[in-house]
């Protein structure tokens, strides 16, 4: 059996009451969104992580720089990091898209950035339609409500949990800025 070779993606995984840091592991064949929509995986496994309150308050389950397992149903969003390595692009399977601006309330998140659509698809018909547990927002600023900051900003990728959006806005580029 031949060793599939793995790519390690650093991200930031936030839920209502706490952030963990760490590495997923993900075949190298699969791109990141896919693999934090497969719904047969309902864990995520990070490495090399740590955890903490909103707050910056350790929490005491996960010791630093060791392995977790977080439970996907219990995610507001995943962020990917800036370094991450870049998406595959296979030119059979790009649909041409068009990015819209988004604005999303996922407690306790406020995310602004790019839908990438399907040209020619309505977004309401999208949203309805759409399956995916996690709603892909690119090019996005991470607000955290509780403290009123930014925690970060031009991220390439945000997965949003779908069930988690309670407000969710189109709006023209120049609203963003």
């Amino acid at each position: 059996m031949q060793n599939i070779p793995l790519l390690d993606y650093h991200i930031t995984a936030c839920a209502a009451d706490f952030v963990c840091r760490g590495a997923v592991a993900i075949p190298s064949f699969r791109r990141f969104s896919d693999f934090i929509n497969d719904s047969s995986a309902v864990f995520l496994t990070l490495g090399d992580a740590a955890a903490e309150t909103w707050d910056g308050t350790p929490l005491p389950i996960a010791a630093p720089q060791t392995s977790v397992v977080l439970n996907k149903q219990n995610l507001v969003a995943v962020l990917l990091a800036r370094d991450a390595p870049p998406p595959r692009i296979d030119p059979t399977q790009v649909v041409p898209k068009a990015p819209v601006a988004v604005r999303l309330l996922a407690s306790p998140l406020f995310i602004e950035g790019q839908w990438n659509l399907a040209r020619g698809v309505d977004w309401q018909r999208a949203m309805t339609v759409l399956r995916d547990d996690f709603f892909i927002v690119t090019h996005a600023n991470v607000d955290y409500l509780g403290a009123n900051r930014r925690i970060e900003q031009d991220l390439p990728v945000v997965c949003v949990k779908r069930s988690s959006i309670g407000v969710f806005q189109i709006s023209s580029p120049s609203e963003r800025e």
